[in-house]
Protein backbone atom coordinates (compact mmCIF):
# COMPACT_ATOMS: atom_id res chain seq x y z
CA UNK A 1 0.00 0.00 0.00
CA UNK A 2 2.98 2.33 0.34
CA UNK A 3 3.03 2.99 -3.40
CA UNK A 4 -0.72 3.67 -3.32
CA UNK A 5 -0.22 6.26 -0.59
CA UNK A 6 2.58 7.81 -2.66
CA UNK A 7 0.26 8.14 -5.66
CA UNK A 8 -3.12 8.99 -4.15
CA UNK A 9 -4.32 11.22 -1.28
CA UNK A 10 -6.31 8.32 0.10
CA UNK A 11 -7.19 8.02 3.77
CA UNK A 12 -5.11 5.70 5.94
CA UNK A 13 -7.25 5.73 9.07
CA UNK A 14 -9.84 3.02 9.66
CA UNK A 15 -12.73 4.59 11.68
CA UNK A 16 -16.08 4.60 9.90
CA UNK A 17 -17.07 7.96 8.44
CA UNK A 18 -20.45 9.57 8.83
CA UNK A 19 -21.74 12.81 7.28
CA UNK A 20 -23.30 13.68 10.61
CA UNK A 21 -20.10 13.28 12.61
CA UNK A 22 -17.17 15.57 11.89
CA UNK A 23 -13.81 14.81 13.48
CA UNK A 24 -10.48 16.60 13.50
CA UNK A 25 -8.18 15.95 10.57
CA UNK A 26 -4.77 14.34 11.05
CA UNK A 27 -1.31 15.58 10.12
CA UNK A 28 -1.52 13.92 6.70
CA UNK A 29 -4.26 16.35 5.70
CA UNK A 30 -2.00 19.27 6.57
CA UNK A 31 0.73 17.74 4.41
CA UNK A 32 -1.63 17.37 1.46
CA UNK A 33 -1.49 13.57 1.64
CA UNK A 34 -5.18 13.17 2.45
CA UNK A 35 -8.30 15.10 1.53
CA UNK A 36 -9.65 14.86 5.10
CA UNK A 37 -13.15 13.50 4.41
CA UNK A 38 -13.35 12.92 8.17
CA UNK A 39 -13.27 16.68 8.73
CA UNK A 40 -15.85 17.36 6.03
CA UNK A 41 -13.28 18.93 3.71
CA UNK A 42 -13.90 16.35 0.98
CA UNK A 43 -17.30 15.16 -0.23
CA UNK A 44 -18.27 11.55 -0.81
CA UNK A 45 -18.26 12.18 -4.56
CA UNK A 46 -14.79 13.74 -4.50
CA UNK A 47 -13.34 10.89 -2.47
CA UNK A 48 -15.04 8.32 -4.73
CA UNK A 49 -13.09 9.69 -7.70
CA UNK A 50 -9.82 9.00 -5.88
CA UNK A 51 -10.88 5.56 -4.69
CA UNK A 52 -12.00 4.69 -8.22
CA UNK A 53 -8.41 5.08 -9.47
CA UNK A 54 -7.35 2.29 -7.11
CA UNK A 55 -10.33 0.13 -8.09
CA UNK A 56 -9.52 0.49 -11.80
CA UNK A 57 -5.89 -0.45 -11.15
CA UNK A 58 -6.94 -3.62 -9.38
CA UNK A 59 -9.45 -4.45 -12.12
CA UNK A 60 -6.89 -4.09 -14.90
CA UNK A 61 -6.15 -0.45 -15.76
CA UNK A 62 -3.25 0.85 -13.61
CA UNK A 63 -2.53 3.83 -15.87
CA UNK A 64 -3.87 6.61 -13.64
CA UNK A 65 -2.21 5.07 -10.60
CA UNK A 66 1.14 4.64 -12.34
CA UNK A 67 1.34 8.13 -13.86
CA UNK A 68 2.24 10.08 -10.68
CA UNK A 69 4.54 7.30 -9.49
CA UNK A 70 6.52 7.22 -12.74
CA UNK A 71 6.71 11.02 -12.74
CA UNK A 72 8.11 10.94 -9.21
CA UNK A 73 10.56 8.21 -10.23
CA UNK A 74 11.85 10.37 -13.09
CA UNK A 75 12.32 13.35 -10.77
CA UNK A 76 14.34 11.27 -8.31
CA UNK A 77 16.51 9.79 -11.06
CA UNK A 78 17.16 13.21 -12.65
CA UNK A 79 18.17 14.57 -9.25
CA UNK A 80 20.68 11.76 -8.77
CA UNK A 81 18.75 10.32 -5.83
CA UNK A 82 19.22 6.79 -7.06
CA UNK A 83 18.68 5.03 -3.74
CA UNK A 84 15.33 6.78 -3.30
CA UNK A 85 14.47 5.98 -6.92
CA UNK A 86 15.32 2.31 -6.38
CA UNK A 87 13.12 2.20 -3.27
CA UNK A 88 10.21 3.73 -5.20
CA UNK A 89 10.81 1.32 -8.09
CA UNK A 90 10.56 -1.59 -5.66
CA UNK A 91 7.32 -0.23 -4.19
CA UNK A 92 5.84 0.14 -7.69
CA UNK A 93 6.88 -3.43 -8.48
CA UNK A 94 5.20 -4.78 -5.35
CA UNK A 95 2.04 -2.83 -6.17
CA UNK A 96 1.87 -4.10 -9.76
CA UNK A 97 2.53 -7.67 -8.72
CA UNK A 98 -0.38 -7.40 -6.32
CA UNK A 99 -2.65 -6.01 -9.03
CA UNK A 100 -1.68 -8.71 -11.52
CA UNK A 101 -2.10 -11.41 -8.90
CA UNK A 102 -5.61 -10.18 -8.14
CA UNK A 103 -6.50 -10.07 -11.85
CA UNK A 104 -5.28 -13.62 -12.47
CA UNK A 105 -7.12 -14.97 -9.43
CA UNK A 106 -10.32 -13.16 -10.34
CA UNK A 107 -10.13 -14.42 -13.93
CA UNK A 108 -10.51 -17.98 -12.65
CA UNK A 109 -13.05 -17.08 -9.96
CA UNK A 110 -15.28 -15.76 -12.77
CA UNK A 111 -15.31 -19.14 -14.56
CA UNK A 112 -18.21 -21.35 -13.48
CA UNK A 113 -16.52 -24.50 -14.77
CA UNK A 114 -13.32 -25.35 -16.59
CA UNK A 115 -12.04 -28.73 -17.71
CA UNK A 116 -8.39 -29.08 -18.66
CA UNK A 117 -6.28 -32.05 -19.72
CA UNK A 118 -2.63 -32.90 -20.06
CA UNK A 119 -0.89 -35.98 -21.40
CA UNK A 120 0.38 -38.34 -18.71
CA UNK A 121 3.28 -39.34 -20.93
CA UNK A 122 2.01 -42.90 -21.35
CA UNK A 123 -0.79 -42.40 -23.85
CA UNK A 124 -3.37 -41.39 -21.25
CA UNK A 125 -4.70 -38.07 -19.99
CA UNK A 126 -4.64 -36.23 -16.68
CA UNK A 127 -7.96 -34.41 -16.22
CA UNK A 128 -8.85 -31.54 -13.89
CA UNK A 129 -12.23 -29.96 -13.24
CA UNK A 130 -12.10 -26.44 -11.79
CA UNK A 131 -15.04 -24.36 -10.58
CA UNK A 132 -14.47 -20.76 -9.56
CA UNK A 133 -10.81 -21.35 -8.85
CA UNK A 134 -11.37 -24.55 -6.87
CA UNK A 135 -10.24 -28.02 -7.93
CA UNK A 136 -13.46 -30.02 -7.60
CA UNK A 137 -12.42 -33.22 -9.39
CA UNK A 138 -9.32 -34.79 -10.91
CA UNK A 139 -8.55 -38.11 -12.53
CA UNK A 140 -6.44 -40.03 -15.00
CA UNK A 141 -7.85 -41.66 -18.11
CA UNK A 142 -5.30 -44.36 -18.86
CA UNK A 143 -4.24 -45.28 -22.37
CA UNK A 144 -7.08 -47.07 -24.16
CA UNK A 145 -9.82 -45.62 -21.94
CA UNK A 146 -12.46 -43.50 -23.71
CA UNK A 147 -11.86 -40.00 -22.38
CA UNK A 148 -15.33 -38.46 -22.82
CA UNK A 149 -17.27 -41.12 -20.86
CA UNK A 150 -14.58 -41.02 -18.17
CA UNK A 151 -14.90 -37.24 -18.02
CA UNK A 152 -18.69 -37.47 -17.79
CA UNK A 153 -18.37 -39.68 -14.71
CA UNK A 154 -15.81 -37.28 -13.28
CA UNK A 155 -18.18 -34.33 -13.68
CA UNK A 156 -21.01 -36.20 -11.98
CA UNK A 157 -18.85 -36.88 -8.93
CA UNK A 158 -17.30 -33.39 -8.84
CA UNK A 159 -17.72 -31.23 -5.74
CA UNK A 160 -20.52 -28.67 -5.87
CA UNK A 161 -19.50 -25.05 -5.40
CA UNK A 162 -22.09 -22.84 -3.69
CA UNK A 163 -20.17 -19.55 -3.62
CA UNK A 164 -21.61 -16.79 -5.85
CA UNK A 165 -19.96 -16.51 -9.25
CA UNK A 166 -17.02 -14.13 -9.07
CA UNK A 167 -16.22 -14.86 -5.44
CA UNK A 168 -13.44 -17.17 -4.33
CA UNK A 169 -14.37 -20.82 -3.88
CA UNK A 170 -10.84 -21.67 -2.70
CA UNK A 171 -7.89 -20.00 -1.04
CA UNK A 172 -5.73 -17.76 -3.26
CA UNK A 173 -2.87 -20.22 -2.80
CA UNK A 174 -4.92 -23.13 -4.18
CA UNK A 175 -6.11 -21.07 -7.13
CA UNK A 176 -2.54 -20.02 -7.90
CA UNK A 177 -1.44 -23.67 -7.98
CA UNK A 178 -4.22 -24.36 -10.48
CA UNK A 179 -3.21 -21.35 -12.59
CA UNK A 180 0.38 -22.58 -12.72
CA UNK A 181 -0.84 -26.01 -13.82
CA UNK A 182 -3.00 -24.46 -16.54
CA UNK A 183 -0.05 -22.35 -17.72
CA UNK A 184 2.20 -25.38 -18.08
CA UNK A 185 3.01 -26.18 -21.74
CA UNK A 186 1.01 -29.15 -22.96
CA UNK A 187 -2.12 -28.36 -20.95
CA UNK A 188 -5.25 -28.30 -23.13
CA UNK A 189 -8.58 -26.61 -22.53
CA UNK A 190 -11.36 -29.19 -22.95
CA UNK A 191 -14.52 -27.41 -21.82
CA UNK A 192 -15.26 -23.95 -20.49
CA UNK A 193 -18.41 -22.45 -19.00
CA UNK A 194 -17.91 -18.69 -18.96
CA UNK A 195 -15.01 -16.52 -20.10
CA UNK A 196 -11.38 -16.96 -19.09
CA UNK A 197 -9.48 -13.74 -19.72
CA UNK A 198 -7.26 -11.07 -18.18
CA UNK A 199 -7.72 -7.31 -18.76
CA UNK A 200 -5.89 -6.07 -21.86
CA UNK A 201 -5.05 -2.80 -20.09
CA UNK A 202 -2.98 -4.72 -17.58
CA UNK A 203 -0.32 -5.07 -20.28
CA UNK A 204 1.78 -2.06 -19.15
CA UNK A 205 2.02 -3.56 -15.68
CA UNK A 206 3.25 -6.87 -17.10
CA UNK A 207 5.73 -4.98 -19.28
CA UNK A 208 7.06 -3.09 -16.23
CA UNK A 209 7.57 -6.32 -14.31
CA UNK A 210 9.39 -7.87 -17.28
CA UNK A 211 11.76 -4.89 -17.44
CA UNK A 212 12.44 -5.12 -13.70
CA UNK A 213 13.11 -8.85 -13.96
CA UNK A 214 15.46 -8.23 -16.88
CA UNK A 215 17.33 -5.55 -14.97
CA UNK A 216 17.72 -7.84 -11.97
CA UNK A 217 19.06 -10.57 -14.25
CA UNK A 218 21.66 -8.20 -15.72
CA UNK A 219 22.66 -6.98 -12.27
CA UNK A 220 23.14 -10.51 -10.90
CA UNK A 221 23.39 -12.87 -13.89
CA UNK A 222 24.40 -15.86 -11.77
CA UNK A 223 21.78 -15.45 -9.07
CA UNK A 224 19.25 -18.22 -8.52
CA UNK A 225 16.18 -17.10 -10.50
CA UNK A 226 13.90 -19.84 -9.24
CA UNK A 227 10.88 -18.74 -7.22
CA UNK A 228 11.22 -19.56 -3.54
CA UNK A 229 8.18 -21.34 -2.18
CA UNK A 230 7.06 -21.89 1.38
CA UNK A 231 7.63 -25.45 2.49
CA UNK A 232 5.36 -26.97 5.12
CA UNK A 233 8.04 -29.49 6.14
CA UNK A 234 11.51 -27.94 5.87
CA UNK A 235 14.52 -30.24 5.75
CA UNK A 236 15.92 -31.12 9.15
CA UNK A 237 19.61 -30.64 9.77
CA UNK A 238 20.99 -33.75 11.41
CA UNK A 239 23.86 -33.86 13.84
CA UNK A 240 27.25 -34.45 12.26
Amino acid sequence: MTAVYDALPIRRCTPRLSPGRITASCALAGMGRCGAPCAGEQSVEEYAVIADVLRRAADGDPGDLLTPLLARLAVLADAGRFEDAAALRDRITVLLRGCLRWQRLRSLWMVAELVAARSDGSGGWLLAVVRQGRLVAAGRAASGVAVRPYLADLLISAETVTAPLGSAAATPEETEVILRWLDTPGTRLVDLTGVLSCPARGGPAASWLSHVAGADQQLAPFADQRALRTRSRPDRVGAA
